[in-house]
């Protein structure tokens, strides 16, 4: 949501697109381009078990201020994660889930 060309970056486009994911398919979001975490919180609030997030997105914390270090953005991430009762994945885990090689 919110990239060039698709659909725009708000909660109905959200839930139009959950609407219309199979309720036991796995999805995510991504943060491109956002300088809020107001979407990315209703998708994991929604189910979303994966979030992008990282400078290749966003440099944004807030709606005024970037950060200089992606782990600013994913503690920030796993905050509101772990402020839904949800748990973040491990590194181990997510790279079992996604099926990459540990280096």
């Amino acid at each position: 949501l919110g990239h060039r060309g698709s659909t725009p970056a708000t909660i109905d486009a959200l839930i139009a697109m959950r609407s219309m994911i199979p309720r036991d398919a796995l999805w995510g979001i991504t943060h491109f381009g956002r300088r809020d975490f107001g979407l990315i919180a209703a998708a994991v609030g929604m189910g979303a078990c994966e979030v992008r997030i990282g400078f290749e997105d966003s440099y944004y914390i807030n709606a005024s201020e970037t950060v200089t270090r992606n782990v600013l953005l994913v503690e920030k991430l796993a905050t509101l994660i772990r402020s839904q009762d949800k748990e973040v994945a491990t590194p181990e885990y997510a790279r079992k889930l996604l099926n990459i090689r540990h280096r």
